[in-house]
């Protein structure tokens, strides 16, 4: 939820989703997901998860100047460290 403080999903995100352009990279994530035939409640919450977990590991090198591209250039190796979690 964006304001005067972003909020994200509980558990994932940080300031580094709060720029320009990042919810358009948290639709695109939720759109693919709804695509592959996700249940549209389960897409939302793990596509949030995803999402935020791509910035925090941008924050984890540095807490300003990334953009939109960087998170969606994050999210492949998110998503793979999920899926060798299985």
């Amino acid at each position: 939820m964006k304001g005067r403080i972003s909020r994200c999903d509980r558990g994932s995100g940080c300031e580094v989703l709060a720029t320009g352009g990042s919810g358009d990279v948290l639709t695109g994530v939720i759109g693919a997901l709804l695509a592959r035939g996700v249940p549209a409640r389960d897409a939302a919450r793990l596509g949030a998860w995803v999402h935020g977990r791509a910035g925090e590991a941008l924050a984890s090198r540095r807490s300003q100047g990334w953009a939109a591209s960087d998170i969606a250039g994050a999210l492949p190796a998110v998503i793979e460290a999920l899926l060798q979690e299985r």
